[in-house]
């Protein structure tokens, strides 16, 4: 295998490191209840996705 011929700088590592921060997930609000949720996933609070009951809700007792 190829190796490299000199070192990367101490910029040229930072440029190519400056890609890789983490972005925060993205959240969307339930139509139904208002609970912050991720896209395109069942609700956890209330567990209604797209108008349809998918999960049962559980009891407060």
């Amino acid at each position: 295998m190829p190796n490299p011929k000199r070192r990367w700088s101490h910029a040229r590592k930072g440029m190519r490191d400056a890609n890789k921060a983490l972005t925060p997930a993205a959240t969307s609000v339930c139509p139904r209840c208002s609970a912050s949720k991720r896209p395109h996933e069942i609700c956890g609070n209330c567990g209604f996705y797209k108008g349809q009951q998918m999960l049962q809700s559980k009891p407060l007792s």
